[in-house]
Parts: structure tokens; sequence; C-alpha cells
């Protein structure tokens, strides 16, 4: 039973990107799928199922108990006051979905935290999750390459294409449209986080490997080049640039570190990264340049604004629950009815996202249960420096980061699990093997 367990551990890992999903029911809107109000089965939470029924016959087996912390009190309690804004939502089907996942994720923060990374190898789970990162760069280049999709649908792959509308893109300053890529996941923001966490565990799998022979140091910078070239495909500006601020931090931890090879290690990413970034930019140039410069005219800076704002106004008077978990596109449709479709968007920050779904009490829970999980990581790692805790914790941090000016960590499948998963590591401080 254990190599079955191991074996589904590791497909998950993989399959982490993947869109591969059924659409159960689509709630509202009409012929026209809106991922916002789609009730949908992803492969992967076949596989989650799997894994946590696993889990619940090793715990019986071995009799093990559960050992509560802080954060799990903080976990129900979000849990509890999410469940109770259903009654009261617009679409009480899209918020008993939103809940339902939320309880899928909880408990996979819990496996994770508590079963997973103390039984699996780490370094075995790191290489299925950077594989699955490969395959999602090498997809991902290709479309921006070709400029469309693979017919790869069954897969989860979106339809590209420069006639579609809604598709993610750009010109660049010859006029061209671009269309960013997208690998097997639902946005080319998605991709990018993928990709970014998958360069963060190659990092991790590199400096803990204590051999540096040609073949290693080749197969790292062969992983590293297809995941850099993948990320800087997607031309997800705000990714990127916090790629660059982790390239900045290595210079910087490099320069102050005494230990000879350590800061040997730290100075050849850096170069690495530096190379790659440059090479490509130079081959597709008019497509970076135009990348380079951001309008506070242009629609991604205005919604996000229009958005946050339309958040901060949810609700009636002390918005205590919110409008309901999974349901603010659906007040937003109502309080402001008439606009174009792909207007209607979660706002594109987590935090202001849980505050008018859930409300005070919701954001309060959500504020003490990642304040529980990362501040006892963050002060024990300034007092005992170890590598397998500040990874993780750069990993959040980036996460915490992202979600400033992004929802993907709050509504989408692929954006969940890397959430969760990299919480639940920071809670666990995994033990190399």
């Amino acid at each position: 039973m254990h190599g079955a367990e191991r074996l589904l551990w590791y497909a998950f890992l993989f399959f982490i990107p993947f869109q591969a999903r059924t659409v159960i029911e689509q709630t509202g809107g009409g012929w026209r799928f809106i991922e916002w109000r789609s009730i949908s089965l992803f492969g992967t939470d076949i596989l989650i199922l799997g894994l946590l029924v696993f889990w619940f016959f090793a715990s019986i087996r071995h009799r093990s108990g559960f050992s509560w912390s802080k954060s799990d009190w903080f976990l129900v309690g979000l849990t509890l006051v999410a469940g109770a804004s259903i009654p009261g939502a617009l679409n009480e089907k899209i918020g008993l979905y939103s809940w339902i996942k939320l309880l899928e994720f909880g408990l996979l923060f819990l496996f994770i935290r508590s079963y997973a990374l103390k039984t699996f190898s780490l370094r075995h789970s790191l290489w299925a999750f950077v594989s699955g990162g490969v395959l999602q760069a090498v997809v991902g280049f290709g479309q921006f390459l070709r400029q469309g999709d693979f017919g790869l649908q069954v897969f989860g792959e979106s339809v590209l294409s420069q006639s579609l509308k809604g598709v993610a893109s750009f010109y660049s300053e010859t006029g061209d449209k671009i269309i960013r890529a997208y690998g097997l996941t639902p946005h080319p923001n998605v991709l990018a986080l993928i990709l970014l966490m998958s360069l963060l565990a190659l990092v991790f799998l590199f400096l803990t490997n204590t051999k540096r022979n040609v073949s290693i140091l080749s197969s790292y910078s062969a992983v590293g080049v297809v995941l850099i070239f993948g990320l800087l495909s997607t031309f997800s500006r705000t990714t990127i640039a916090l790629a660059g601020l982790l390239v900045l931090i290595a210079g910087a931890t490099a320069f102050v570190n005494s230990a000879k090879q350590r800061r040997s290690d730290l100075v050849r990413i850096v170069f690495f990264v530096l190379v790659v970034g440059t090479c490509f930019a130079l081959i597709f140039w008019p497509a970076a340049k135009s990348r380079m410069t951001i309008s506070s005219d242009e629609d991604a800076v205005v919604l996000r604004g229009y958005y946050n704002r339309q958040a901060l106004g949810s609700g009636s008077g002390w918005n205590l629950t919110g409008v309901g978990l999974g349901n603010f596109t659906e007040w937003l449709i109502k309080t402001h009815p008439g606009e174009e479709t792909w207007r209607y968007q979660p706002v594109h920050n987590i935090f202001l996202l849980a505050y008018s779904e859930t409300g005070i009490l919701g954001s309060l829970m959500f504020l003490g249960f990642l304040s529980a999980v990362l501040v006892p990581a963050l002060l024990k790692f300034l007092r005992f420096p170890e590598l397998n805790t500040a990874i993780p914790i750069l990993a959040a941090g980036c996460l915490l980061f992202l979600g400033l000016f992004d929802h993907f960590s709050w509504t989408l499948q692929q954006g969940r699990i890397v959430w969760w998963g990299v919480l639940a590591a920071v809670a666990s401080r995994p033990i190399i093997r």
C-alpha cells in the first residue's frame, strides 16, 4: 500500500498545474462559460481525495493522534465563518461549492503538514513538482512561439488564438499582438506562479546537493533554462519582477555569507539567472521591451483599483459576514449591471477578496491563521537559520506579495494547491531526505 501511496503523492505533485476537469454545472451566464459561476471536478481533486483516504487508514493503522496547533483553530474558525456566509449569498450553489473547496484545501494543508512531508522523501517530492513545472514551461514556451495552442484541451489547455477575445495578450512596439504563455493552466499569471515555485524548489535541490560534477551541473542548468524561458514567456510582470528581487536577495546573501561553498553556489545562481534572462530579452526584444513599462491608464491597473474600491464597499455598514464565499462577482453583477461580461472578475487582492466574501470575522480568522503559521516559523528562522526553513518562508513571502495583486490563491485550483501546500511546508519545516 505504501508504494501506491507514494506513487499517488508524486503524481499529485506533478499534475498540480493541470487544468483538466469536468464542468458539473454552470450556475449562470447562459451558454457562456464563466469561471466564477461554474462548479467543476478537477483531476487533482480526485488525487487529493485518494491521498486523504490513505492518510485516514494510515492514522488508524498506526493509531497516531492528531496534534492541534494554534493555526488549526483559526483554520476551523475561518471554515465556520465562511460557511455562515452561504445562506445570505446571492448564489448559494457557488457559495456551497466554494466552502467545500475551502474544506478540501484545509484538509490538504493538514495532510501535508502533519503527514506527507514527514512520510515521503522531500527531494523526490520536489523533483516531482519541478518535473511538472518543466512540462508546463515547455508547453508554455511553445505556445508563445507558435502564438496558439497545441490542441491539448483534454489536459486542460486553453484555446489560444490571436483572433479570440479574452486571451491574455499585449501589443509589441511594432504593433504585433503577442499571446502570453498559458501552459496547461488557466492563465499566464498562474503559470508564472507555478514556474517561480519550481525555480525556488530547483534552487533548494541544488543548494542541498553536495555533488558538483559537470554532469550534475549541466542537468540543473538545463532544467533552469527551461523554467526561466517558460517564466519569461508568460510576460507576467509582477511575478517576473518578484523573481528579479529574489535574485537580488540571493546576491546580497552571497555577499554576507561566510561559508565559501554556499557563497560560491549563490554567485553561480545569480550569474546563471542573469545570463539566461538577458538571452531571452535579446532574442525577443520587441516583445520584452513593450512589457518593461506600465501605464496608469492600462486596464490591468485601472480595473485592479476599481475592484479594490468595490470590495471595500461591499456589504452594508459593518461587513461582518460578507457577501458570501465565492460570491463577489455575483454581488458585482447585481450592483453594477450592464457591464461587459469579462469585467465581472474577483478582486485582484486575496485579502480584500476574503473581506468582501467572508466579512470582518472571516478576515480576522484568515489573518490569524496566516500569523499563526508564519510568525513562529520566521522567528525560529531568525534564531536558527536553516535552508529548509528559508526557502518555504521565501515562497510564502512571494505568495503574500502576489496576493496583493491577484486572486488565484483564493479562487483557482492550481493557486489554491500551491498556497496551502507552501503554508503547510512553512508549518512543517520538512526534513531533507
